[in-house]
């Protein structure tokens, strides 16, 4: 805090005065208006001509950050980037304001400008607000150019840019204009640039001149980012820059390093601070601990009481703020990090081998794999050692079993806090998925009559055990009945969490038009429930692994007991595929005996992430469990 305080007083002796505006509003190319479609991308509905922003110290030494862009509106489906709402702090104001559609009319260009009156500031919470406007007049073909100013980001990071969006960008440019004596670590990831360029030159800075950084980072011709399926994190992936105070070398005062050398530094600094420490000052936590080890009789035992103990009985709150682990433990309520805090210092107590571990959660994103960034980690779990068997455990989240960790959890390693660096992996729970199966009887009139089962398992339980907790059962029946229009539901249960791992959901019911009955001969689509009717993998390639989280495993068991009025007269074909690397496997097989058919349907995805050269591979495989989905048993009447 000290070297802080250091840092804004000698910033506070300077005045940064140099701005450069590179791009003029208002002057752009008249031929944007000639086009109907993106020069890089003709099936885009939008295109951003510009994306341009600078980063430099304000007089009131804070991070100003400039935007200017300029957007090429192409038809109807992109008309919603006429809403705009720009963010920021309760203690900032959006300035040097402008914003104006532009449109081609009788070949003249015509502009609607928007004044300062017609925008809106929104309160968003106790903290942030939203400076939200609409560009008038906007048609196929506008073009709408808006730039303002705020302050973001910070001296320790700058604010991070995006070259890319989810429309094509023709020109990105990001522009920081900073002191020399803050070393920053850049971070970029994504899409190559056509320029990253950092110069130096002495620029007025108070009553004086001060050597400055000029950075330069020019991005042409970016595509756009696409919603991809089972992505964790974009931020991973979509091209951006980011910065990280590294070194302060402020004239007159000693070198100031910021930034970790490495993530070994990183873990030593912080199992030695007063925070972390707090886990072996446990004697707040005797008595409970006491009272649990007595009536265990083994430390796994104790260990796996303490984990219910706190999983049952104590709540995860984010609005309380107690200061002390003494005031969470005797309230019962506190953050994530502070529960499994709590879990620690009574394994501490208890004489077990505990540590913590930070982590990054999948949306979150990944950890950079050799700069410690502190923001980076964002979670903090519990690790256990007891004899030879390491267990990691979150004592905040409900229904999760001893020795599992939530799914939103499962992101590569976990650092464990300790004078050396050390790395967990982050492992999923071996078995997950759902199994749904099915005994019907095919009655005279083609209508199916029988019982449906679904038992979800391991991270499916937890997931509809949970939104089970969150809202009404009876509304989730109801609405589960509305949305299967030939279904006649005549009894609809719904078990409980057995063994912590699965649980089953029980339907009696009717399927009316499932044959479709062309006279003699019906066809009947066996699979009941989630088929997969349409590839999720449309793109050509992809560049960035496909991410599960876990493994999981999607099975159809199912009878169909023709009785005495149909017999078969041609089943599908069995059909095997397998993923490389043992990746995947589909199984699929309908066989006949005694006039009953049965039909096992077997997707197993094995590994919590695939790799992007697989992509094709897996795009395959998807296409032929699309295909033998939709197949039909063919039937005759007799």
């Amino acid at each position: 805090m000290r070297h802080h305080l250091i840092l804004i007083i000698c910033l506070c002796a300077f005045l940064t005065v140099h701005a450069q505006k590179k791009h003029k509003f208002g002057e752009f190319d008249e031929k944007y208006f000639e086009m109907t479609h993106c020069p890089i991308d003709s099936s885009a509905g939008a295109f951003v001509i510009l994306n341009y922003g600078t980063s430099r110290l304000d007089h009131n030494y804070e991070i100003e950050f400039l935007y200017h862009g300029i957007i090429k509106i192409l038809n109807t489906s992109e008309f919603k980037r006429a809403d705009i709402k720009i963010p920021y702090s309760k203690n900032d104001r959006v300035g040097n304001f402008k914003a104006s559609t532009y449109n081609f009319e009788n070949g003249e260009i015509v502009e609607s400008s928007i004044s300062r009156k017609e925008t809106l500031n929104e309160e968003l919470d106790e903290d942030s607000r939203s400076f939200n406007f609409t560009f008038p007049n906007v048609k196929e073909g506008s073009i709408i150019e808006y730039q303002y100013s705020v302050n973001y980001g910070s001296i320790y990071r700058l604010n991070t840019w995006y070259f890319q969006q989810s429309i094509p960008t023709l020109r990105s440019e990001y522009r920081i204009v900073i002191p020399a004596f803050l070393y920053y670590q850049r971070l970029l990831t994504g899409e190559p640039l056509q320029k990253a360029d950092v110069t130096y030159e002495n620029l007025p800075f108070g009553n004086s001149s001060q050597r400055h950084q000029i950075h330069e980072y020019l991005a042409l011709n970016v595509p756009a980012f696409k919603d991809e399926v089972y992505v964790a994190a974009e931020s991973d992936y979509i091209s951006k820059i980011d910065f990280e105070l590294k070194e302060t070398r402020i004239p007159g005062l000693a070198p100031k390093k910021i930034l970790a050398d490495s993530y070994g530094a990183y873990a030593k600094d912080l199992s030695e601070s007063d925070y972390w420490q707090r886990i072996r000052d446990s004697k707040f936590t005797g008595e409970t601990v006491e009272v649990i080890k007595s009536s265990s009789d083994s430390e796994l035992a104790t260990a796996k009481a303490l984990y219910y103990f706190v999983r049952d009985n104590y709540e995860e709150d984010y609005d309380v703020n107690y200061e002390t682990l003494r005031r969470v433990h005797k309230e019962q309520k506190g953050t994530a990090r502070e529960l499994n805090m709590v879990l620690a210092a009574m394994y501490n107590e208890a004489g077990l081998e505990v540590d913590m571990v930070r982590l990054s959660t999948r949306a979150h994103g990944k950890l950079h794999p050799y700069i410690p960034i502190s923001r980076k980690f964002n979670y903090t779990v519990v690790r256990l050692k007891i004899g030879e068997e390491t267990f990691l455990l979150d004592a905040s989240e409900e229904n999760i079993p001893f020795g599992v960790l939530p799914k939103f959890c499962l992101n590569g390693k976990g650092l464990v806090i300790a004078p050396q660096e050390e790395w967990v992996t982050l492992e999923p729970f071996k078995s997950s998925g759902v199994t749904y199966s099915g005994d019907f009887d095919v009655l005279e009139d083609g209508i199916l009559e029988g019982t449906l089962t679904m038992r979800r398992n391991g991270y499916s339980a937890w997931g509809f055990t949970e939104d089970m907790e969150d809202e009404d059962e009876e509304k989730y029946k109801e609405t589960f009945a509305e949305n299967r229009d030939n279904w006649v539901i005549t009894d609809h249960q719904i078990g409980e969490l057995e063994d912590e791992t699965k649980i089953d959901e029980k339907i009696e019911l009717e399927v009316e038009d499932k044959l479709d009955d062309l006279g003699d001969i019906l066809y009947l689509n066996p699979i009941l429930m989630a088929q997969i009717v349409d590839n999720p993998f449309k793109k050509e390639e992809r560049t960035f692994p496909i991410n599960y989280g876990a493994p999981n495993t999607t099975t159809h068991l199912y009878k169909f007991n023709l009785g005495d009025f149909y017999e078969v007269e041609e089943l599908p074909q069995p059909k095997s595929v397998a993923l490389p690397n043992k990746s995947g496997r589909f199984l699929y097989s309908v066989t006949s005996s005694e006039n009953v058919i049965t039909l096992t349907c077997r997707i197993s995805i094995s590994k919590d992430e695939i790799p992007a050269a697989d992509y094709p591979y897996l795009k395959e495989f998807y296409a032929q469990i699309v295909e033998k989905q939709g197949e039909q048993i063919v039937l005759r009447r007799k």
